[in-house]
């Protein structure tokens, strides 16, 4: 019985975390300062980062057993990568600057979604 119940949480907390990160981004888009001002990354968004985890745990309780050795490389540079570009943004003062040059993120919010230009590769 109490297997049953654990295979029936599992589908009901992912669509509990979805439902609140979905509500949580609508929530902050509505924002007129949608992207938070002066910040490294999605700063608007860490509210959201417990769903994440709720969401990660029950994804990799799930993936671990089916996992070969691919997906663990895969998975091993994605999270090198994500490593990487946020200790970037918390120790370089290149990635708070580009908050203000070569224009104020604040007076030109498209350069947000600039690739030619991302905040973590900042000069």
């Amino acid at each position: 019985m109490m297997d049953a119940a654990l295979q029936f949480a599992r589908p009901y907390k992912a669509l509990v975390s979805l439902a609140a990160i979905l509500l949580h981004v609508v929530m902050v888009s509505s924002f007129p300062i949608w992207w938070g001002g002066f910040s490294f990354g999605p700063r608007l968004l860490t509210d959201a980062v417990p769903w994440f985890v709720l969401l990660t745990i029950i994804s990799l309780k799930a993936a671990l057993p089916l996992m070969r050795g691919p997906e663990f490389v895969v998975g091993a540079l994605l999270l090198a990568l994500s490593i990487g570009i946020n200790g970037r943004g918390a120790t370089s003062e290149a990635t708070q600057m580009w908050n203000v040059r070569p224009a104020s993120v604040d007076e030109h919010p498209d350069r947000l979604w600039d690739w030619r230009d991302p905040q973590f590769l900042a000069k």
